[in-house]
């Protein structure tokens, strides 16, 4: 069941055209503007046009009067996508032949204003003033596959710094197009096969690794009125070494604000650039801000927030570090460098509104909820009131945790409630726009698994909240085994209030009668910059200890069976998994994502030593060890099981290991994802001793 969709839920998804209208897709694909006052409705595309041409996704010009469908999708890596776009016509309500775009674009975007468009074909910029006439303008011409990228970023910003497909920022007027482009020619790359034909399909992706020579990054400006491109310059004083772009935003329709960071991503510089009214680009030393961290990393898993900015452009708003804390913080943008903070207390700010002075919290308790800064956006710090705190009372177990979208005005909001009971989408104070009916029915006509929390009072002083799901009918008298399910990645969390129904949580315990824990400890996002930073340089060690003393701690429950134990990851939860015996290979991983966590190789010699597991295979000795990887794992490259597989070998430790052809990271194309969890149960009913 966990497979076939039959609990999982449906959502919600505005594009917010204006304060009161938000475009949204029926599930029969038909695109429609909506009104959030009295609901109304108008067809824009009838969904035929997207089903017949076998569309994945579509986007509406900023008039409505143009509908951009993909076609001919090919995926990329984790974010990227390569595709064929057509042009629908709303007035006509028709597909416009006339109109064409070259074959597999790597990127297109709408500018803000007007039916005017930017894409990426080639690694190259175009930009076409007007959609209805195919008489590009091509703003950049070196770039080239594996070496300069233009607009897009390459393999390492896409996946450790920008998560996204594209590097390409309009102002808000649509006039100036601001861009990246990052020239990868003195990196080092990384081969794999596709077995896909009679010979192997060699695969190369340039793949910089801890300590080795990175990116180099450049930003431009280009002007549509003048067609001119200018370059904006990073500051000396980030300039001076080897450093990342990270971000670039609109303050208002001529001044962009660049944010870049120090290779170790432990230092934040915001530049603003100014468009002159001669169409030249001024960057002046004395407008950059800096964020420092002196006991880890910048923020949780980026080394940027996007700052929004105040409609008098006089001050900008920002999550900053708060005694032990993130907190939303108002930066003053005249005279003297200063900021205050808006939000105080223990708990984490995990988003903020550009249109409302509203900001989601994080709380101890789990529970994720969107809250309101009374009074202007220029009070000083107050007690935030919640505004969706309401609908956990309306709706129980569904909204502890709630996520928003508000429309450009923040004058209305949906509400995304995510809750462990199952979720829902609210349009508050008007209606429910997606119960999840028939999740709730399946879910009533199910055994389920019971899901409780608790804390672990550790050796180190610190308390590590847990998870666990009981198996249905559930028995303090009954001894269980135990499955530790593990993640462990710095920056992130494990233990949470969201809605799941996975292999792990769902499957094993109704169907094999196993308990799983998940467990946060050291390293973990939500409890503190303290906690998380602990494992600053030293990954594969503390958040490893503390699973394995989180091990001890269940095994002295009377319900739990101390002979049959397991523990089992993902990813990062795998190396954390190898690592209860030893640990990985850090330099074989990325240098945007290592570097960020256990700064360079060279400065931190005795650290990677400890995070490699090859050195460390001959205490695999009384493990059973299975060991799963794909051979296309563009992030994890299939090197690392490579090297483990051969260290167990050359130790003589007996272990089973599994390979997929053809799989990335996810390893879930065709039949994979069903047959991998086939793997996994029949290898942990083989350890517990289960008949199923």
């Amino acid at each position: 069941d966990i497979f076939n969709s039959k609990f999982s839920y449906s959502s919600v998804s505005p594009r917010w055209v204006s304060g009161d209208q938000y475009i949204y897709q029926a599930s029969n694909r038909d695109v429609f503007l909506k009104n959030a006052n009295d609901l109304s409705v108008v067809l824009l595309m009838p969904g035929s046009f997207y089903t017949d041409n076998s569309a994945s996704s579509y986007k509406v010009s900023s008039t409505m009067n143009y509908i951009l469908l993909l076609t001919n999708y090919v995926k990329g890596w984790r974010h990227s996508y390569n595709g064929t776009y057509l042009v629908f016509d709303v007035q006509q309500q028709q597909l416009r032949s006339d109109l064409t775009f070259p074959d597999q674009v790597q990127y297109i975007t709408w500018a803000p204003v007007g039916d005017a468009l930017a894409y990426v074909y080639d690694f190259n910029i175009y930009y076409r003033p007007i959609v209805t006439q195919n008489n590009e303008i091509q703003v950049t011409s070196d770039g080239r596959a594996n070496f300069v990228y233009n607009g897009i970023p390459d393999w390492v910003y896409e996946e450790e710094m920008i998560s996204s497909n594209n590097v390409m920022y309009f102002s808000p007027d649509g006039q100036i197009l601001a861009y990246a482009q990052f020239n990868d020619t003195e990196c080092a790359h990384i081969q794999f096969s596709r077995y896909n034909s009679q010979y192997p399909e060699m695969i190369d992706v340039s793949y910089p690794k801890a300590g080795t020579t990175q990116p180099t990054n450049r930003v431009f400006m280009y002007n549509t009125v003048s067609d001119m491109t200018q370059e904006a310059i990073p500051p000396l004083s980030i300039a001076a070494a080897d450093y990342l772009f990270s971000r670039v935003t609109w303050a208002n329709e001529t001044s962009a604000a660049v944010i870049w960071c120090n290779r170790l991503q432990t230092w934040s510089v915001m530049s603003f650039c100014d468009v002159m009214r001669d169409g030249s680009l001024s960057c002046p030393p004395v407008a950059e801000y800096e964020h420092k961290t002196t006991t880890g990393w910048l923020y949780q898993r980026r080394p940027y927030w996007i700052p929004v900015f105040a409609q008098n452009q006089r001050e900008y708003f920002v999550v900053l570090p708060n005694n032990d804390w993130q907190h939303l913080a108002r930066v003053n943008l005249v005279g003297i460098y200063s900021f205050t903070f808006l939000t105080e207390g223990d708990y984490t700010v995990t988003s903020y509104s550009a249109s409302y002075p509203a900001v989601e919290l994080y709380d101890a308790d789990k529970k994720r909820q969107v809250y309101r800064t009374k009074g202007s956006l220029g009070a000083t710090i107050i007690t935030p009131e919640c505004i969706t705190c309401k609908l956990m009372g309306e709706y129980p177990g569904r909204c502890n945790i709630a996520t928003s979208s508000f429309s450009t005005d923040g004058s209305h909001v949906v509400i995304a409630c995510r809750g462990n009971s199952n979720p829902d989408n609210v349009l508050v104070g008007k209606v429910v726009l997606e119960d999840n009916a028939d999740l709730v029915t399946n879910i009533a006509n199910t055994l389920m698994p019971e899901k409780t929390y608790g804390q672990i009072q550790s050796t180190t002083g610190y308390k590590f909240a847990y998870e666990m799901w009981k198996p249905p009918n559930f028995s303090n008298t009954k001894q269980y085994p135990l499955l530790i399910d593990v993640y462990a990645g710095p920056g992130y969390q494990n233990v949470d209030a969201y809605w799941s129904r996975s292999w792990s949580s769902a499957f094993v315990p109704s169907s094999l009668d196993v308990i799983v824990v998940r467990v946060d400890g050291r390293g973990s996002n939500f409890y503190g910059d303290q906690l998380m930073h602990e494992v600053y340089q030293q990954l594969g060690q503390k958040e490893i200890d503390d699973q394995i003393e989180a091990a001890q701690y269940f095994s002295a429950m009377p319900y739990v069976d101390s002979s049959r134990i397991a523990i089992w990851g993902w990813s990062y939860g795998g190396f954390a998994t190898s690592h209860a015996m030893g640990s990985n290979p850090g330099v074989y991983y990325d240098t945007i994502y290592a570097e960020r966590y256990m700064g360079l190789p060279s400065d931190n010699t005795d650290g990677y030593d400890k995070a490699n597991v090859v050195n460390k295979a001959a205490t695999f000795t009384q493990s059973s060890y299975y060991l799963i990887h794909g051979t296309a794992d563009d992030n994890v490259h299939f090197q690392n099981a490579a090297q483990l597989s051969k260290a167990l070998v050359d130790e003589d430790i007996r272990f089973n290991n599994f390979f997929y052809a053809d799989q990335d990271h996810s390893i879930n194309v065709g039949n994979a994802r069903y047959h991998i969890y086939k793997i996994l149960t029949r290898q942990l009913c083989k350890c517990f001793d289960l008949q199923v």
